[in-house]
């Protein structure tokens, strides 16, 4: 059968059944596995993530959308989707697969790959099909590089708008004259150096007695 782009099978050895005959034969029959195999070809055609999915046999099923995301020809093994990862998401990987096909947990992984350009969401769950003889590791990655870049902007903008008042007190701080600030109910809420030295006080005085600086005085 030709398989349309986008949907590959890798398997381990020609000797052994493929993913996708494994998948099919309980549920169809080989009388009909051809029509079987063009109603599930429709259905990951319009699946609107990158999957990838390893039987117990290691054959393995991907789209081509997963594998541009990582930047890889060809998905053999789990090593190869590690690889692809930055060294510390690798490792993280390694992790939640191992606790994924041992004990079944899902998981989720924000991450980057190896070129650490490129944000990436990982997720991964086990299905097994009703008989429990066949359970297949599925995982589907997304490109998040433009919602983590979008979040990143927003929390350098906000904290440039939170630094400005301190860099303003801080060029305030050094003014050989007072200097001082309040807020909305005109409560003294910040004096510099001159001005506590004016009243002979301190700053924190200052402020808790709200010690006003009249003009004029020596």
């Amino acid at each position: 059968m030709k398989h349309k782009p986008g949907f590959t099978i890798e398997s381990v050895s020609q000797a052994k059944p493929s993913f996708l005959t494994k998948l099919l034969a309980p549920i169809s029959g080989t009388d009909r596995l051809e029509a079987e195999n063009a109603r599930l070809e429709a259905f990951l055609a319009a699946f609107p993530g990158h999957y990838c999915g390893f039987a117990r046999d290691g054959s393995v099923a991907y789209s081509q959308g997963f594998c541009d995301c990582l930047g890889l020809p060809r998905i053999q093994s789990f090593s190869d989707i590690q690889n692809a990862l930055s060294p510390g998401d690798g490792v993280a990987f390694e992790s939640f697969w191992g606790r994924l096909k041992q004990d079944g947990v899902p998981f989720t992984l924000y991450g980057a790959d190896k070129t650490e350009n490129k944000h990436l969401k990982i997720s991964g769950a086990r299905g097994v099909d009703q008989s429990g003889g066949n359970a297949f590791l599925v995982m589907w990655v997304e490109d998040v590089t433009s919602q983590i870049t979008a979040q990143e902007d927003y929390i350098e903008e906000q904290n440039s708008e939170t630094e400005q008042p301190a860099q303003t007190t801080s060029a305030l701080e050094t003014l050989p004259w007072p200097a001082w600030q309040r807020d909305s109910d005109q409560k003294i809420i910040w004096v510099n150096e001159a001005y506590a030295y004016k009243l002979a006080s301190t700053p924190e005085t200052i402020i808790a007695e709200q010690k006003e600086f009249a003009a004029g005085a020596p």
